[in-house]
């Protein structure tokens, strides 16, 4: 059985970087494949296998699979046109979207870059809304067949803003789905032996601006321990994401929240 790890936050925390070290990582003890939605391929090549998850990508996935020899129709131009009208429906390209990441076969691990946070918790929202609405049928049947469980990894920043999302998003996630972050990683921390060294570098011209910079830090961090407490981990700039992940152990992880969709 694969097991899944889902990593969520807003565009432009590093979520793809923490996806492409957890990959890395986790290729030591299995085969992985990292999957990407509407990620225009920004994982780098790997050990892995990759996979770039559109909603148009997922629909015509979908429907070549159920379609057999037919499936030759969906390159054509009718089959272009019923693919974009699909793609503009509520939910198609969402719940496709999650029933082509179940599409995996022989590999240990899989890393979900879901989209960012805007769209994350919608996204994931998906399931459980068509399952309201199609209690029988094949729609019912798609869902049925879906697992969301698996560690849920949230990244951030050290920032007033970035920190307060993360927040907000964790909330979310948890009223909606019955889901708490794993882990909550806050990228690009200023290192706290620059901070020490403040006090000595009277000729510093950017002393002023770093110690600005920690005390706007101090307080996100704060936020963010007190919401999340030990499950916080903190990354120094320079300090490799890999080497701070291996000390987690994830490929152990066992104990997280189920999806309650």
């Amino acid at each position: 059985m694969t097991q899944r790890f889902w990593i969520t936050g807003k565009g432009g925390v590093g979520k793809t970087t923490l996806a492409e070290a957890l990959a890395a990582l986790l290729s030591r003890h299995g085969a992985v494949e990292v999957v990407e939605f509407d990620g225009e391929r920004s994982v780098s090549k790997g050990t892995w296998g990759h996979r770039d998850v559109t909603g148009k990508r997922s629909i015509s996935a979908y429907l070549g699979h159920h379609m057999g020899p037919l499936r030759a129709l969906l390159g054509t131009p009718p089959g272009q046109a019923a693919i974009s009208l699909l793609n503009a429906a509520p939910l198609v390209g969402d719940l496709t979207g999650l029933w082509w990441l179940h599409q995996v076969r022989d590999r240990a691990f899989q890393v979900v870059d879901l989209p960012a946070s805007g769209h994350a918790a919608g996204f994931l929202r998906s399931r459980r809304a068509a399952r309201r609405m199609a209690r029988v049928g094949p729609i019912a049947r798609l869902v049925e067949r879906m697992d969301l469980r698996g560690p849920m990894l949230l990244v951030t920043l050290a920032e007033p803003l970035a920190s307060q999302e993360a927040i907000e998003l964790a909330d979310q996630l948890s009223v909606e789905l019955g889901r708490d972050p794993h882990r909550v990683v806050c990228n690009r921390v200023l290192p706290q032996a620059v901070v020490d060294a403040l006090d000595h570098w009277e000729d510093c011209p950017l002393k002023e601006d770093l110690l600005q910079r920690a005390d706007m830090e101090n307080k996100a961090l704060a936020q963010l321990k007190s919401r999340f407490g030990d499950r916080l981990i903190c990354l120094p700039d320079g300090q490799a994401v890999l080497e701070c992940l291996e000390a987690e152990e994830p490929w152990n992880w066992t104990s997280f929240s189920a999806p309650a969709v």
